[in-house]
């Protein structure tokens, strides 16, 4: 039975460290919402971005053909979603 509990442990802990923090998000709500209060911005959380044309060595980061950043902040107006996606929406 100890094997059992020991074994649950071990998952919950690998599921409590691929989540977020409680202060991570409410920092990322806070700030998006601030952000997005000012006309100029348009404010989209965990948009993936296209990054393979881009030397993301230079920055330090490891991965080579999308980052995904918390809040990705565009003046003006966002991206146009693919047609697939537009059509998921409208249903």
């Amino acid at each position: 039975m100890s094997d059992t509990i020991e074994l649950e442990d071990e998952i919950i802990e690998d599921e409590v460290r691929k989540m977020g923090s409680v202060n991570h998000s409410i920092a990322q709500t806070r700030t998006s919402t601030l952000l997005s209060s000012d006309e100029r911005f348009e404010v989209l959380v965990e948009l993936s971005l296209d990054a393979s044309q881009i030397d993301l060595k230079r920055f330090g980061l490891k991965t080579k053909d999308e980052i995904v950043p918390d809040i990705s902040v565009y003046i003006g107006s966002a991206p146009i979603p693919d047609e697939e996606i537009e059509e998921l929406y409208l249903r």
